[in-house]
């Protein structure tokens, strides 16, 4: 029984932080769903605010207060076949905790290795000043900055079969932004280098990339739904975009156009449209296969086509993730500047399961509601007490 709760418990703890692979699937092998075009998300009526990043942000932010999760994310799509994503999760409160890592490498856009580890707290050592990580004296993630003022990441994970030994210089500035439940860091645009080993025979990669960052409490997913984000990167301009979803209310709606050699523009959700144009049923759930991106304000345009090539799934209590291999072709325009766009990218979908007691008959009996709002705060505390709970157990195995 013990085994069985550790099991329970640590999938929980997967599902919050980290998103993985169970299998990779060929967008051309699911069977499609016919269904009219309709909006993936609902953009919300809030801007982001973004602001500059500094080495600090991007370290690790240890607590004493309450159980937060903290996660490392790189990708990057190579001049050859192959493409990767490695991520970093922490999850920590004082000095207990567990750190999750892995690695998934991609050739064309199929999903190959997926290799994953756990590790206690304390094999974990790291500066608080900036990025400089260790697995039991292993450097897995540092960031330093080059004479040029550019910041270079040096990302290194070791598996059985598989490796990546890659560095990432920033070719635009990163911004962070606070979101539902906690905050996002991003650095859009890197220049990547570097080799992957696959079953003792060494690669040579180059291409480019992309880091995100992000913190967040451990009942997160009872604020939010879930949430959608990519990235379009072109020669000198590239847009991020994602959507925090949240239950019954506004979310959180980002759209950043990224440049370099100059800052980056927060554009209003006002301006931006998201359509599904096609969608395929996977899981039982909904997931765009293609979908268009409209960018239209006084600053910027942008028309693009995104087509889903290839996906891998996962589904734990409480979560379903997938990570997009998509191709994007269109055009931003800056100003005079305009750059057409016909590359591959990468971007995920994430959705925490929600209980849902609303629905029924008599809904506009006020009584009836009254009851259910009652019930609903109820169950939002109980749900908070179990899970945090489950982290302490977790913690004790």
């Amino acid at each position: 029984m013990r085994k069985i709760i550790a099991t329970g418990i640590v999938g929980i703890f997967v599902l919050m932080c980290f998103a993985g692979a169970a299998s990779a699937i060929n967008i051309s092998k699911i069977e499609e769903n016919s269904m009219e075009k309709e909006k993936l998300l609902e953009i919300a009526s809030q801007g982001a605010d973004i602001n500059d990043i500094t080495l600090e942000d991007d370290a690790f932010h240890k607590t004493n207060s309450i159980y937060h999760i903290e996660t490392w994310y790189f990708d990057a799509v190579f001049s050859n076949e192959y493409s990767m994503a490695v991520i970093v999760s922490v999850l920590q409160k004082d000095n207990i905790g567990k750190v999750l890592t892995g690695l998934y490498i991609y050739k064309d856009t199929e999903l190959i290795y997926r290799p994953r580890t756990f590790h206690s707290l304390d094999q974990l050592s790291f500066s608080e000043e900036k990025l400089d990580m260790k697995i039991s004296d292993e450097t897995i993630m540092k960031c330093d900055v080059k004479s040029n003022g550019r910041w270079k990441y040096h990302v290194s994970e070791d598996f059985d079969d598989v490796s990546v030994n890659l560095n990432f210089v920033n070719m635009t500035d990163g911004w962070k932004v606070n979101i539902t439940g906690g905050w996002w860091l991003v650095s859009p645009r890197l220049k990547v280098s570097g080799s992957l080993t696959i079953e003792g025979q060494t690669i040579s990669v180059s291409g480019e990339g992309y880091h995100d960052h992000n913190w967040f409490y451990v009942n997160t997913p009872l604020m939010q739904e879930g949430w959608h984000f990519g990235n379009i990167a072109g020669d000198s301009l590239g847009i991020t975009w994602a959507n925090i979803m949240k239950d019954g209310d506004i979310g959180d709606s980002i759209t950043v156009l990224n440049q370099k050699n100059a800052n980056p523009i927060s554009i209003s959700p006002d301006n931006v449209k998201l359509t599904v144009e096609e969608y395929v049923v996977n899981n039982d759930k909904k997931i765009p296969k293609i979908f268009s991106l409209k960018v239209d304000s006084d600053q910027v345009k942008a028309n693009f086509n995104v087509e889903t090539l290839n996906f891998n799934y996962v589904e734990l209590p409480l979560l379903s993730y997938w990570r997009f291999h998509l191709r994007i072709v269109g055009t931003i325009t800056l100003g005079e500047v305009t750059e057409k766009i016909d590359n591959i990218g990468i971007s995920e979908l994430m959705k925490f399961a929600k209980v849902d007691i609303s629905r029924g008959k008599n809904t506009e009996n006020n009584r009836i509601s009254n009851l259910k709002d009652l019930f609903r705060s109820d169950l939002f505390n109980r749900l908070s007490n179990l899970k945090s709970l489950l982290f302490e157990r977790l913690l004790k195995f």
